[in-house]
């Protein structure tokens, strides 16, 4: 397995997309890092297979924490940045609780 990090420009992605012919490549790309936030399409053309877009959620989570945050603490309450914050029944869904609620009837005394 060869890694090449650290791509600074256009030039360099396809330089090195050449010099590993004949294999699956996978960019690596992070906000604010060192390697160009090409699009994926651009990166499919010149032989990325893979894209990772490494860290973008937890980018994305930490800014909108900080945003709601500074609104509670600059506000006193939530009504500012309710449009940036999961409804109750999403909340509910993505933790699953209802498969929970299921498993602690199942085994409950």
């Amino acid at each position: 397995m060869l890694f090449i990090e650290g791509l600074l420009d256009r030039d360099e992605l396809v330089a090195a997309g050449a010099a590993v012919p004949e294999t699956p490549k996978l960019a690596n790309l992070v906000s604010g890092g060192k390697t160009p936030m090409l699009p994926r399409r651009e990166l499919h053309e010149i032989g990325y297979a893979i894209v990772l877009y490494a860290n973008a959620a937890l980018q994305a989570a930490v800014r909108g924490t900080q945003e709601v945050m500074s609104a509670l603490r600059a506000d006193g309450d939530l009504s500012g940045v309710t449009d940036r914050l999961a409804t109750f029944t999403e909340r509910q869904r993505l933790v699953r609780k209802e498969r929970f609620d299921k498993i602690d009837s199942t085994y409950a005394g």
